[in-house]
């Protein structure tokens, strides 16, 4: 997968890009359509959608509300399914109330555990491409705690379905921010974002830079993988970071990529296949932008952001210009450019207020 994506073939950017515009207008082109316009790199073509196309089980996932035309059409959620899947939950002690998220890796519903506890189960088909990498990741946090993790209190397997019982957040990041919007406000305040992103580095510096004792006896560093605004979450007034289902064990360098990640929100060494420490950071620093300039430093659209990562500078522009070299260096496309660790990144930023 290393150079998947070269910046010296205009004509093969130009054919993704071809490719996303057809995507967004509901037409489906058969890839011979896009590999017959360069068939010299007809190859690459076919690896570059193929990876692409797999990035769309990582959609982040939308509350059910927001997908009522979707749902009301999806068979999963019907009565039928959902006496299922009560029947599933009691036989582990947990009642399920109503579903409250939806995406590509599977429903999330809010439940009821013993004595009325209020969780959030996950529910994934095991035919799903990243059953597999949620389950590793599962082992993983199975020996790893911090303040600012959400806690997983267990996982079963049942009717071709991984099942997973974890702490219920209140919200998410950017559900925070839409309340502010809603209500005619510029976003979360200044003052307030900084504590949320400040309790978020603390967890991924915990990850990252903090050697962790595994199930298997060995001692590992560890990257979430999958730092986004729908996986910082709110839990009792403090921020938890969440959904693990594409964390994995790194090297103090670099280690390969597996390929899956939320394009809008990965730093340009994934599309290489490599991760390093500071890959998370990077996501975070996307994170921050999103929230704070109400728009992503690069097109949030797939076959965009691989050119615009890698390639170009990021728009900083409705960022206040205090805070434009702390997030420059964060969003650097050399790892080892960036801070040292996320605390320290967002220490800087904190400064800029004073």
């Amino acid at each position: 997968m290393n150079n998947l994506f070269p910046n010296n073939i205009p004509q093969l950017m130009q054919v993704l890009e071809d490719w996303e515009y057809s995507r967004l207008k509901g037409e489906k082109l058969p890839l011979e359509y896009f590999t017959n316009q360069c068939p010299e790199y007809s190859e690459q073509i076919r690896r570059c959608i193929t990876m692409l196309e797999d990035m769309d089980w990582l959609m982040d996932p939308v509350p059910i509300s927001r997908y009522a035309n979707i749902v009301d059409a999806n068979s999963s959620l019907n009565s039928n399914f959902e006496q299922e899947y009560n029947a599933c939950c009691k036989e582990f002690g947990y009642q399920l109330i109503e579903p409250i998220g939806y995406g590509g890796s599977g429903q999330i519903w809010k439940a009821e555990g013993l004595g009325g506890m209020p969780v959030a189960i996950k529910i994934i088909s095991l035919d799903n491409k990243l059953s597999m990498k949620e389950i590793r990741a599962l082992d993983l946090f199975k020996t790893i705690r911090h303040p600012h993790l959400l806690s997983i209190f267990g996982f079963w397997f049942k009717n071709n379905k991984l099942w997973i019982a974890s702490e219920l957040a209140d919200n998410n990041l950017y559900e925070i921010h839409q309340s502010y919007l809603d209500r005619g406000d510029s976003g979360i305040p200044f003052s307030l974002l900084i504590k949320y992103f400040a309790e978020a580095a603390e967890a991924i510096d915990f990850l990252n830079l903090q050697k962790h004792r595994l199930l298997s006896g060995l001692d590992s560093f560890v990257q979430h993988g999958d730092i986004k605004l729908h996986n910082l979450l709110m839990a009792g007034n403090s921020i938890k970071l969440g959904d693990f289902g594409l964390a994995r064990c790194i090297g103090p360098e670099t280690n390969n990529h597996s390929g899956y990640f939320t394009t809008a929100y990965a730093p340009p060494e994934y599309f290489e296949g490599k991760t390093f420490p500071a890959s998370d950071q990077y996501s975070l620093a996307i994170s921050y932008v999103r929230l704070r300039a109400g728009a992503f430093p690069f097109s949030d659209k797939p076959s965009e952001v691989i050119a615009s990562a890698r390639f170009r500078t990021p728009d900083l522009s409705k960022i206040p210009s205090s805070e434009r070299p702390h997030l420059e260096k964060a969003l650097a496309r050399n790892p080892r450019e960036r801070w040292s660790d996320c605390k320290s990144f967002v220490r800087a930023l904190k400064h800029c207020a004073t």
